[in-house]
């Protein structure tokens, strides 16, 4: 037994004189040695590609190490804490051979190395240059996140920018190519003169169109200036430009002369009151046709034979500024 002591004596017997026995004698068995435990822990956490992971010596008893790294660098040690990189992802073996001077002990385990996410590969359903009021589909995202904040695997976009995806797990991320989305838009503002109006786009196509509730093109009309015959009326534009379709709002012209003298401010014709809330007044317009058009030029209210003296009702209008238009009369009232 080890580290046990052990006792005894030597007994002598001659002829009739009883035995006698020597001092007592006494060993001590040795104690033995016990044979190392391996053990080892590795970093915590995700095991990345290329990157440093360091794997640590738990083992007991142990005075030399044997590592081995499969598809590792290093692919083995000897060091008791060694630092391994791997270079590619998956499932990896680590083995551990401790010894001492009274034998060997081997523990293997199975890691998972996780490498860097992969990019999406990210592409355009039609032209990548559109309109304003148009759209591209981009499609392509695998589990990232697209520049505008997005997750679905698919966006629609009706903006221009440069748009990717960035898809990230524990190891990084990883940056999908880039499509660059051109939004062309169309300059529709309309300057107006006394006697003609200019659309401001240039490098661009004209039709002038007559606002009337609908869009009615003004034959022959077709240049960036347009002189109304009318005296008065609402206009707009059509622009063509940069490969795109585009319609100003309507505006209401008038000739100077009959913008200073005409619009509300004629001897023989008056609204009142003005503003109004449920129905105004019209004195003077014996016989003629009346028409009410709202900012957009649309008519709200037609009447072709008023008498000399005629109320309105305009409680059913929207809030806003309206044109009563009386043959080549026009007076702006408020309605409130």
């Amino acid at each position: 037994i080890n580290n046990t002591t052990y006792y005894w004596h030597v007994y002598a017997s001659i002829g009739t004189i009883n035995s006698v026995y020597s001092s007592v004698y006494s060993f001590t068995t040795a104690l033995a040695g016990l044979p190392p435990t391996a053990n080892f822990t590795f970093t915590n956490g995700t095991i990345c590609t290329n990157s440093n992971n360091n794997f640590t010596n738990t083992s007991i008893g142990a005075t030399s190490y044997s590592w081995t790294f499969q598809n590792g660098n290093p692919a083995a040690s000897s060091l008791a804490n060694p630092t391994v990189t791997f270079a590619t992802a998956g499932s990896k073996q680590v083995t551990l051979i401790v010894t001492n001077n009274y034998g060997s002990d081997t523990l293997a385990q199975t890691i998972t190395v996780e490498g860097l996410p992969i990019a999406s590969i990210i592409s355009a359903i039609g032209t990548t240059t559109i309109c304003t009021g148009d759209s591209v589909s981009l499609v392509g995202n695998n589990g990232g996140v697209w520049s505008n904040a997005a997750t679905t695997a698919n966006i629609t976009v009706t903006t221009g920018g440069l748009y990717s995806v960035t898809t990230t797990n524990a190891c990084g991320s990883a940056i999908s190519n880039s499509i660059d989305i051109t939004l062309n838009t169309v300059d529709t503002s309309v300057m107006i003169g006394n006697a003609s109006l200019l659309a401001n786009a240039t490098n661009a196509t004209y039709q002038w169109l007559l606002c009337n509730g609908i869009f009615t093109d003004i034959p022959g009309e077709t240049n960036q200036i347009f002189q109304p015959t009318t005296i008065a009326a609402f206009y707009a534009v059509e622009v063509t430009q940069n490969g795109c379709v585009d319609t100003s709002s309507c505006h209401i012209f008038f000739y100077t002369d009959i913008a200073s003298s005409k619009v509300n401010s004629d001897a023989d014709v008056s609204i009142y009151p003005n503003p109004a809330i449920n129905s105004f007044t019209i004195n003077g317009i014996q016989n003629k046709k009346v028409t009410i058009l709202n900012n957009l030029g649309e008519e709200v209210f037609i009447n072709t034979n008023f008498s000399a003296l005629e109320t309105i009702d305009v409680s059913g209008l929207a809030k806003g500024c309206y044109f009563v238009r009386m043959n080549e009369r026009v007076l702006k009232f408020m309605k409130e």
